[in-house]
């Protein structure tokens, strides 16, 4: 027996999106691992979010997730969605079937089968390990049976209406009860960092994880720069952070030398610290 259709969440618009709200809630910088918010972490959301695999309801299991593809995505009726939960549970041919029955031509699944490992033995674990999935211990981990689900409340912050304030709140307070002592720790020194040497001043930091984006260059700082004051923020006010996984790490190697004058660099492996590189008042140089 299926449940009711109506008891389907909201979807965001595709795979690029879940991967983006993936990086708001567990970003490498917290967790340590890309595994939480890669791209194949962003099917998996978007698959267990399309099934409704959330509270132990409709559980899944990893070949679900590389099995999903753009024709199936397109079908976003409940009743659609549930029929492919389905099909899914039964196997490739009956999958293959549903599809032709949809009149799609086009079968090409996300991930090959092979990638299902990656799901199960790293994006799943960290998951859990900060409280986002729930795992039926009753199944065995090579059963053909689902036994994945996200957990509720992490799942509402993949609601397409939450947004803007609501949303950072909501992270925020999900961070805080969820993610790993040591994730929640890097949240801290990270907030507690960006204030360092700033105590009483209203400053916007403006920041960048190099794992997901670009570091603060010269004109990606002048591009922040033109944001702010645009929106009417001072430009005296602003400041610039790259995070970085460490020191040591490639990422870093190759985005130091363009680092933005006037910027900041924070390392997860090193969450006490900050590497400036300002400005030295012309006195200095005159003591020299």
């Amino acid at each position: 027996m299926t449940s009711e259709p109506s008891s389907l969440p909201t979807l965001l618009e595709g795979r690029s999106a879940y991967k983006a709200r993936l990086e708001l809630v567990m970003p490498a910088s917290l967790t340590g691992t890309g595994a939480a918010c890669s791209g194949i972490a962003a099917a998996a959301a978007f698959t267990l979010m399309y099934v409704g695999a959330l509270d132990r309801q409709r559980t899944v299991r990893p070949a679900m997730v590389v099995g999903m593809s753009d024709a199936a995505a397109r079908h976003r009726q409940p009743a659609e969605r549930l029929a492919w939960y389905e099909a899914a549970k039964r196997g490739d041919k009956a999958v293959t079937d549903l599809l032709d029955g949809w009149g799609e031509a086009d079968k090409t699944t996300w991930y090959a089968t092979n990638s299902r490992e990656g799901v199960r033995d790293e994006t799943f674990p960290a998951w859990r390990r900060n409280g986002a999935l729930i795992v039926d211990e009753s199944v065995p981990a090579t059963s053909s049976r689902g036994r994945y689900s996200l957990a509720a409340d992490f799942a509402a912050l993949l609601d397409p209406d939450l947004t803007g304030d609501d949303l950072e709140q909501s992270v925020h307070d999900w961070q805080d009860r969820h993610l790993t002592m040591t994730a929640r720790l890097r949240v801290q020194r990270a907030r507690d960092a960006v204030r360092a040497g700033h105590a009483g001043e209203e400053s916007l930091w403006l920041v960048e994880v190099v794992a997901s984006d670009g570091p603060v260059t010269e004109e990606r700082r002048e591009t922040m720069i033109r944001w702010a004051t645009d929106h009417g923020l001072a430009e005296d006010r602003c400041q610039f952070l790259t995070a970085f996984t460490s020191r040591t790490s490639a990422e870093a190697r190759r985005a130091l030398p363009v680092l933005a004058r006037g910027s900041y660099a924070w390392f997860l492996d090193e969450p006490e610290a900050l590497l400036s590189w300002l400005d030295l008042p012309t006195s200095e140089f005159d003591e020299l």
